[in-house]
């Protein structure tokens, strides 16, 4: 519709509310608390790639600033906001490259 409607080729994700129901039900404990110092993030990957190669090129977690889970070709991913400053800046350009996929 968006490439008919407007001339633009952008992928767009469309999940089934029961799927993401059932992703969340999976969450690690860690993941989706009240923590405001916590940024809490449910990545879903699109066809060209899978969760684990997107895991793969992010890299090991730093454990004392990050988790990361993958369950269902979707990543739960957290991060101290007030340790990450600084950090994050490499994370997102592989977001934003992968995003291009």
């Amino acid at each position: 519709m968006i490439q008919k409607r407007f001339g633009l080729d952008i992928p767009v994700f469309v999940i089934l509310q029961e799927k993401l129901e059932d992703i969340l039900s999976k969450a690690p404990d860690w993941w989706g608390t009240s923590d405001k110092d916590i940024y809490d993030n449910l990545i879903f990957v699109m066809s060209l790639a899978t969760a684990e190669i997107i895991a793969e090129k992010i890299g090991e977690p730093t454990k004392e600033l990050e988790q990361i889970c993958i369950c269902d070709n979707t990543i739960f991913w957290s991060f101290d906001r007030n340790k990450y400053c600084g950090f994050g800046k490499s994370r997102k350009i592989i977001f934003y490259r992968e995003q291009k996929l």
